[in-house]
């Protein structure tokens, strides 16, 4: 709904207490959309009742790492590439897992490939997928599928069989144009990444198979002067194609041994460039899809808070966070060859019951619903607390927002016609 200037104004003053008619249409939308509820309504007892839902839905999320190892070494890596193969036990274990849960009345089941470097180990990808498939199929089992891969190695026979594995959701990183790209995601063995995964994207592109790609960008202090123009070139290539995004992410001091040659933006900065980088590509023609997802219910809560998620390491290692393999409170225990997950429940709690069950500041935020206070439980356990850039920046976001869904709708009625 789009208020004209005076039902705009009306709907303000509604909002914030201030005398006025209240006219009954109005009032009508406000109520229906949500903005108004009843005095007597228990928000706080709707509330409790969301976040016990989270864990009861029926569904369960595996993160996997086939391949431990990478044929990158990015410069703001974090991983230290110990283990290469998943091991024929873990493999086992994995489908036997799935059984399990199937047997157990599974009705939502999301797994996602990550490394290192999944696609060095596509085998791998494709045994376990069609296993599960096979017992999805049988269990009526909804099953979606997603991978992060850096995109070197998608070329077109890959991309046939992650097809036919019925993976058709990625995220592939470009950190800006040649130049800044191929000074932070460099090769194993030395030398460029930049061509060959913009030549992969482009022949991905010419596909007439659904399929979703979000690119990231990851941004330093550095790189920054180069991505406007980067933006531009993006959009000229994949824009008007529904199919791709487009997200921009500050780099981070994440752990790395050269950490000390990144030169990362402050926190403001970060922000501040996230928002202008985001308002170009919506110009460019991109959507804001994944400020839009984060909007919705839960959709800003880590998945390492999520009691029914795991990430499960080449050795059969079950972790809670990508972002911290070496952190002794991740490790929460192992999966046997038999499928049983053997879990630390005092390490998976750290993880899963440190928001807004313990934060008053939370339990009173008007994000609640989205972000239920983990937007990142590991800030939480190192002594912080980071809100989601969609509730800090809501402000700002929101005018972008509406230009987007504006130009989705005309769009729509276009093809409609």
């Amino acid at each position: 709904m789009e208020f004209g200037r005076e039902s705009a104004d009306l709907a303000y003053a509604i909002l914030y207490g201030e005398p006025t008619n209240q006219p009954p249409e109005v009032l009508s939308i406000l109520t229906t959309g949500g903005f108004l509820v009843p005095t007597r309504f228990d928000e706080m007892a709707a509330a409790k009742a969301l976040h016990d839902s989270f864990s009861k839905d029926g569904h369960f999320s595996l993160i996997l790492m086939p391949f431990e190892n990478c044929n990158f070494r990015c410069v703001y890596c974090y991983e230290e590439f110990k283990r290469n193969r998943m091991s024929r036990d873990i493999i086992k274990g994995v489908v036997e897992l799935v059984k399990h849960e199937a047997d157990a009345g599974l009705r939502n089941l999301n797994v996602s490939w990550f490394g290192g470097e999944p696609l060095a180990a596509i085998d791998i990808i494709d045994e376990i997928s069609r296993q599960i498939l096979d017992i999805c199929k049988d269990k009526n089992v909804r099953f979606s599928r997603s991978m992060t891969t850096n995109g070197y190695l998608l070329t077109g026979d890959v991309v046939d069989r992650c097809f036919y594995d019925q993976i058709s959701k990625f995220q592939i990183t470009l950190d800006g144009p040649a130049e800044a790209h191929n000074k932070l995601r460099v090769l194993a063995g030395g030398g460029s990444t930049y061509n060959t995964i913009l030549a992969n994207l482009i022949d991905l592109k010419k596909r007439e198979e659904d399929f979703r790609v979000r690119i990231r960008v990851n941004f330093t202090a550095d790189t920054i002067p180069s991505l406007p123009k980067f933006v531009k070139f993006m959009g000229n290539h994949f824009a008007g194609d529904p199919r791709f995004s487009i997200h921009f992410h500050a780099v981070g001091h994440w752990g790395g041994e050269q950490d000390d040659k990144i030169n990362i933006c402050d926190q403001r900065t970060a922000v501040n460039e996230e928002m202008s980088l985001m308002a170009m590509a919506l110009e460019e023609g991109f959507s804001l899809d994944g400020w839009e997802e984060s909007m919705q219910m839960f959709g800003s809560i880590c998945y390492a808070a999520d009691p029914r998620s795991f990430v499960i390491g080449a050795d059969g290692t079950i972790y809670k966070c990508t972002v911290a393999f070496n952190d002794p409170r991740n490790q929460i225990g192992k999966i046997s060859a038999d499928g049983r997950l053997k879990i630390n429940e005092n390490l998976h709690r750290l993880w899963t019951s440190s928001g807004e069950e313990v934060d008053s500041d939370c339990q009173e935020c008007a994000y609640r619903p989205p972000c239920q206070g983990n937007n990142c439980p590991l800030v939480r356990l190192n002594g912080g607390k980071q809100c989601a850039t969609v509730k800090t920046e809501f402000v700002r976001m929101l005018p972008l927002l509406a230009r987007d869904v504006k130009r989705s709708s005309l769009n729509k009625k276009k093809y409609a016609c």
